[in-house]
C-alpha cells in the first residue's frame, strides 16, 4: 500500500471513530431523554480521554506511514473510545427505550466484540513501542499469538449472544451445552490476552537494555504514564469518587497514557524525564506525609480540646493547617534529601561537593590551590572528557 493510500485509510478510520462516538453520544441524549437511569449506559464519560488513543495514532502514522505502532493506538482508540459506547449505546436504547429499532442483537455483540479487540490493542502498544517492531525477531511471536487470539473469539462468538453487562435477552443460537462448551473454549484467548500484557512488560525492560540514549528517554516517559495510569485506577480500592466523579477520574487516568506516549515519540527532548520523574517522587512522598499528618493532627486537637471548649472543631482545624503550612519546607527537603540519596546518588553526591568546594573556598586563599579544588570538584560531579581553566590576569 502507498504512502498516500495509507494516509487515506488512516483518516477515513479516524474520522469514522468520531462519527461513532458522536452516535453513541446521541444514543445516551435520547434514552435520558426517554426516562432511562444513567447506571444502565456504556462508557461514554471514557471516550473523550480514550479518543485520544485515537488522534495520537493518526498523528503518529502521518509521521511514519510504515511504522506499525501508530495502528496499535489507532485500533486501542476506535474500538474502545468508539465501537463498544456505540454498540452498547444503541443496544440499549433500543432495549429499554425502542422496541422498534433494529439490529438490536448485532450491535450487543458489536460492542463485546470491540471490548475484546481493544483489550488485545493494550499489550502491543508496549510490545512495538516506539519504533513499530518488536525489540528483537523471537518477541515478533507473541505479537503473532495475540493477533491468533482473537479469530476465535471472532468466528465464534456471535453463536453465544451478548454478555451481560449489555441489557439485551441473551438469546443464543445453539443450545445450552453447545453454548457452555464454546465460553470455556473462549475463555482461553481471555485470558491469554491479559497474561499478554505482562509479557509485554518485559518486552520494555529487554528493550531498554537494548537501546540507545534516545528511545531509553522514550520509554522513560512510557513508563511515567503506566505508573500514573497503575496507581490512578488502583485508587478505587481506597477510595471511590462519588456519582459521575469516579468515571471521569478514571477518564483522565486512562488519558495520560496517550499524552505521555506522544511526548515521548514527539517531544521527548522538551522535558528532562529523570526531573519530572523526581519531582513526582518528592511530592508525592511529601502531599501523602502531609495528609496523615493533617487528619491525624485534627483528631488528636480535638481530642484533647474536647474537655477544654464546645468549640474545638475550627480551634483544631486552624492549628492543624497551621502546623502543616509550618511542616512542608522543612519536610520537603528532607525528602528530597532522602530520595536524591536512595534513587539520585550521582545529584546528591554533586550538590554535597559543590557545598564543601564553597565552604573550602571562603577560607583559601592560595590561587594554585583553588584552581586545582576546582578542577577536581567539576571532574568529580560532571565527569568530563577533559578540563581546563582560563583565568583573564589584569595588566597589573
Amino acid at each position: 500500500m502507498g504512502k498516500r493510500r495509507k494516509h487515506y485509510l488512516v483518516w477515513f478510520v479516524t474520522l469514522s471513530g468520531l462519527l461513532l462516538a458522536a452516535l453513541s453520544i446521541l444514543f445516551t441524549y435520547l434514552g435520558r431523554k426517554a426516562g432511562l437511569d444513567p447506571e444502565v449506559w456504556g462508557p461514554h464519560l471514557y471516550q473523550p480521554p480514550i479518543l485520544l488513543s485515537l488522534l495520537l495514532g493518526l498523528l503518529i502514522v502521518l509521521k511514519g506511514p510504515d511504522n506499525l505502532y501508530g495502528w496499535t493506538w489507532i485500533g486501542l482508540g476506535f474500538f474502545l473510545g468508539a465501537l463498544l459506547p456505540f454498540g452498547q449505546n444503541y443496544a440499549t436504547l433500543a432495549s429499554l427505550a425502542s422496541p422498534e429499532l433494529p439490529l438490536e442483537r448485532p450491535a450487543a455483540m458489536l460492542g463485546n466484540y470491540a471490548w475484546f479487540l481493544g483489550l488485545a490493542m493494550f499489550p502491543l502498544t508496549m510490545l512495538y513501542f516506539p519504533t513499530g517492531k518488536p525489540p528483537t525477531p523471537p518477541w515478533r511471536y507473541l505479537g503473532w499469538a495475540i493477533a491468533a487470539s482473537v479469530v476465535p473469539v471472532l468466528a465464534l462468538g456471535w453463536m453465544i449472544g451478548p454478555e451481560s453487562t449489555v441489557p439485551v435477552e441473551n438469546s443464543s443460537l445453539v443450545g445450552e451445552g453447545i453454548r457452555r462448551t464454546l465460553e470455556l473454549v473462549l475463555i482461553l484467548p481471555v485470558v491469554f490476552i491479559f497474561l499478554s500484557i505482562p509479557l509485554s512488560a518485559v518486552s520494555l525492560i529487554h528493550r531498554y537494555l537494548l537501546a540507545d540514549f534516545i528511545v531509553r528517554q522514550q520509554l522513560k516517559w512510557f513508563a511515567y504514564g503506566a505508573v500514573l495510569n497503575t496507581f490512578g485506577i488502583a485508587s478505587d480500592f481506597v477510595y471511590t469518587a462519588p456519582g459521575y466523579w469516579e468515571p471521569l477520574k478514571e477518564g483522565l487516568m486512562i488519558g495520560l497514557m496517550p499524552i505521555t506516549v506522544g511526548i515521548a515519540i514527539f517531544r521527548y527532548q522538551l522535558w528532562d524525564i529523570n526531573v519530572v520523574i523526581r519531582k513526582t517522587l518528592i511530592y508525592s512522598v511529601v502531599t501523602a506525609i502531609l495528609v496523615v499528618f493533617y487528619f491525624g493532627s485534627v483528631l488528636l486537637a480535638q481530642s484533647v480540646l474536647g474537655s477544654l471548649t464546645d468549640e474545638q472543631g475550627p480551634i483544631a482545624v486552624v492549628l492543624s493547617t497551621l502546623l502543616t503550612a509550618a511542616l512542608f519546607s522543612p519536610l520537603r527537603w528532607r525528602v528530597q534529601n532522602g530520595i536524591d540519596r536512595r534513587f539520585y546518588r550521582r545529584k546528591y553526591d554533586a550538590r554535597q561537593m559543590i557545598a564543601q568546594f564553597a565552604q573550602s573556598a571562603r577560607n583559601q586563599v592560595e590561587l594554585e590551590a583553588l584552581q586545582a579544588e576546582l578542577l577536581r570538584v567539576v571532574q568529580d560531579t560532571v565527569q568530563p572528557a577533559q578540563a581546563t581553566l582560563w583565568l583573564r590576569r589584569s595588566d597589573e
